[in-house]
Order: structure tokens, then sequence, then C-alpha cells
């Protein structure tokens, strides 16, 4: 290494091991950065339409945590939508302690937006975290794909469905709300 050639401090063990980790860090920040790009690249999907009052809810083309295919069911009356952390720390908070199948028993799903994630985050971090859930998670990971959909920083969002069409779209602002509104 060109840092090693030099005499004095310079060539001393510890720069050396310096001038090591910091080659290194650089590699692995490259390389991140090139994988999220290009996970990206693969991943660019065409955007579906919002959901709105009176309309069938739109078919994703989504999936689940474990990389299942994910959707939402015929009988489905609830999608719990989190377009945010907050709502999604929300749903773990309420359902880890519940059965595998307790969405499925009130006729809901639960849909995430991990979208606004870096690629390499959710990958080595969201995703693995919610494959220690026992609930299923349909999980959206292209940005463009719910582009027009509802967001809410500060509320879980809940689309009621009566069938298949979206009658209401409620946005529960408060952890004691959406309590409710999963029957806890």
């Amino acid at each position: 290494m060109v840092c090693l050639q030099k005499k004095g401090f310079e060539s001393t063990p510890v720069f050396g091991r310096f001038c090591g980790v910091l080659v290194l860090a650089l590699l692995v920040a490259c390389a991140l950065v090139w994988v999220d790009a290009w996970m990206g690249q693969a991943k660019a999907e065409p955007m579906v339409p919002g959901p709105q009052i009176g309309q069938v809810f739109p078919e994703l083309g989504v999936q689940d945590q474990f990389q299942q295919p994910w959707s939402v069911p015929a009988q489905t009356q609830r999608v719990y939508f989190a377009s945010n952390r907050q709502a999604g720390d929300w749903m773990t908070t309420l359902l880890s302690e519940q059965p595998e199948n307790y969405l499925a028993s009130r006729q809901s799903v639960y849909l995430a937006d991990l979208s606004g994630m870096p690629g390499f985050v959710s990958t080595m971090f969201a995703l693995p975290a919610l494959r220690e859930q026992p609930y299923r998670v349909g999980v959206v990971l292209d940005e463009g794909k719910l582009e027009s959909w509802p967001e809410d920083d500060e509320a879980m969002i809940v689309f009621v469905l009566e069938d298949g069409r979206v009658a209401s779209i409620e946005r529960l602002k408060t952890l004691q709300k959406l309590k409710t509104s999963l029957g806890l």
C-alpha cells in the first residue's frame, strides 16, 4: 500500500492498520450503494392507483416478509396500511403477542410500505425483524408503486372494505384507537 511506503510516522503499524480499515470501509460503502441502486432498478414496478371510496381495492402484486405472494382475500373487511415507521411499530407492539392467524380471524390484513428505506436497510434489518413476527405482512419495497396512495406520518391508515370495495378510509392517530380497531 502507498501508506506503508513512506518513512517516519506513516510507516508505523497503527497507521498501516488505519489505512487498511479506511480502504475496507470505503469498499463496503461503495458495495452497499451499488447493491441499493441495483435492487432499486430490479424492483421498478408500475404504480398502483391509490384506493378510492367506492372502488374495488386494487391488486398490488407484492410479497410478504417471507417473499411469498401476498394479496387481499375476497372476505377482507379491513386493510391496515402502515405508511410510516410509527404505525409499523404500533402493529408490532399490538400483534406480536397474538396468535398467528389473529388478523385473518378478524377478516383483516396488514400492508407495510418499506419503500422509503434504503434497500440494504430493509433487506438487512426490517425484513428479518418482520420474519420474527407471528403474522403476515404485505411488504412494498418499490418506491413508485404506491405513489398516489394516502400517507400520514402520524397515523395508521385503515381501508374499510365491503364486498371488496373501499367503503371508507380511516386514519388512526393513537395506539389506543388502533388497539380498539383491532379488537384488542
